[in-house]
């Protein structure tokens, strides 16, 4: 009898039984019951979250999150949990930005640091100050004072 063949429940043997293939819905069910099971780590478990928008100012575009969560003592469980998070978008507006943000807890809470690092390039119609300062001063040249 090869033993491949045999599942052993809380109760009974089964003999002649195999695992069955499982079918994609089947596998979807499983991961999400899976993913509330989490346990605390050192190295960071990411998760990717992602989606189209539309605004009046960028046009539309698509944006990703990346976030993940992590322990620095996994030990300790009164520990608060770590969190990082990566951030990009692209629009057709000639917009995009990428960044990274999240809170590092240090070992019995000795001290955190909460961190955000941005970077975005957009285009806009504002010239800067320096062209409302030349405006001014044509304004003044074309402006003739009578006493």
């Amino acid at each position: 009898m090869p033993e491949e063949n045999i599942i052993v429940t809380d109760s009974a043997v089964i003999e002649g039984a195999s695992k069955e293939h499982k079918d994609i819905v089947s596998r979807v069910i499983e991961y999400f019951h899976q993913s509330n099971k989490r346990q605390l780590t050192r190295r960071p478990n990411f998760a990717p979250l992602g989606g189209p928008y539309y605004t009046s100012e960028k046009g539309f575009g698509i944006g990703l999150v990346i976030a993940g969560d992590y322990s620095t003592c996994p030990s300790d469980t009164l520990l608060p949990t770590s969190n990082v998070s990566l951030t990009g978008t692209l629009a057709t507006k000639k917009y995009y930005s990428v960044g990274i943000e999240g809170t590092h807890v240090y070992p019995r809470d000795k001290r955190r640091i909460n961190y955000k690092l941005d970077f975005m390039s957009f285009s806009t119609y504002f010239w800067g100050l320096a062209s409302l300062w030349i405006m001014t001063m044509q304004t003044r040249q074309n402006t003739v004072c009578l006493t």
